[in-house]
């Protein structure tokens, strides 16, 4: 949510949602991460790290739920 002027009065403030600028912050935000981690890692750094981190949250849930079997089922 993001605190705008009402267009109704100058005075007036009221919460809104304007996902398109949240969106396009975000993304423009990461364009710069990837741009900076690839400078200094490398072209594809970024992604391969990605993927990675990825992989490891999927091999984390992954052994939970087959912790949780054993443990609980």
């Amino acid at each position: 949510m993001i605190l705008q002027k009402s267009p109704t009065s100058v005075h007036e403030y009221k919460w809104t949602s304007d996902w398109d600028s949240i969106y396009s912050k975000i993304w423009q935000e990461r364009a710069q991460q990837q741009y900076e981690y690839d400078c200094e890692h490398g072209i594809g750094a970024f992604r391969r790290k990605e993927k990675e981190e990825l992989q490891k949250a999927h091999k984390f849930f992954a052994d939970f739920e087959k912790w949780e079997s054993t443990n609980n089922g």
